[in-house]
């Protein structure tokens, strides 16, 4: 039966909460193992110590390293890598991503376009599971407000100094609600998926800066 082992990040973020849809959605035929990867000096345990057919990474700047400890350790592993950023970031790194991986999975098009099209990629969009996200309440029978998410650790890419602090500030100069939130995405009090769901549902606009 073929093995799989799904990188991830941090349990409770994106990453780990695709690595859990994957592993809930793939072929009876294999057997699916995650591991989390916050950090590169746990390389080593997060790929355990049995051969694996096939690495699944979804933090793919950790690409080049990750290649390098499956040679090491000798094993024939499939490395597939993917590559969640916006275009053009991170060009020198998804270079060396795409020398070490043996595919690439891209959610973002345009990045896929801009780098060529290149032979072992492909796109695969992010799904959205509708069990939980999906409306609770109807959007006219919500108090008007403009919400905006976005993680301290990546507040400059995110836009929320540049962009979203003065928007808030036009918004409730005019008197419209709003709830902007920069989180701490390694700190406690994380809201889970449910709760962002009916975050979601307390707005009427949802702003994007990033």
């Amino acid at each position: 039966m073929p093995t799989l082992r799904i990188l991830y990040d941090v349990e409770g973020w994106a990453f780990h909460r695709r690595a859990l849809a994957l592993r809930q959605h793939a072929p009876s035929g294999f057997t699916v193992e995650l591991s989390a990867l916050p950090r590169l000096e746990g390389l080593e345990e997060a790929l355990g110590t049995t051969p694996l057919d096939a690495v699944f990474l979804l933090p793919g700047r950790k690409a080049a390293a990750t290649r390098r400890a499956l040679q090491a350790r000798g094993w024939p592993t499939k490395l597939i890598v993917s590559w969640s950023i916006g275009w053009p970031v991170w060009r020198d790194e998804f270079d060396l991503a795409y020398a070490a991986a043996d595919a690439i999975v891209f959610n973002n098009a345009r990045y896929w376009e801009g780098t060529g099209r290149r032979p072992r990629t492909q796109v695969i969009y992010n799904g959205v599971d509708l069990r939980t996200f999906r409306v609770l309440t109807p959007p006219a029978q919500r108090v008007a407000r403009v919400l905006w998410l976005g993680s301290e650790f990546h507040r400059v890419r995110k836009g929320y100094d540049a962009f979203a602090l003065p928007l808030r500030q036009r918004l409730e100069g005019d008197g419209i609600g709003c709830d902007f939130r920069l989180v701490d995405s390694q700190g406690r009090g994380l809201l889970s998926a449910a709760q962002m769901a009916a975050w979601y549902n307390s707005g009427t606009v949802l702003v994007c800066t990033s």
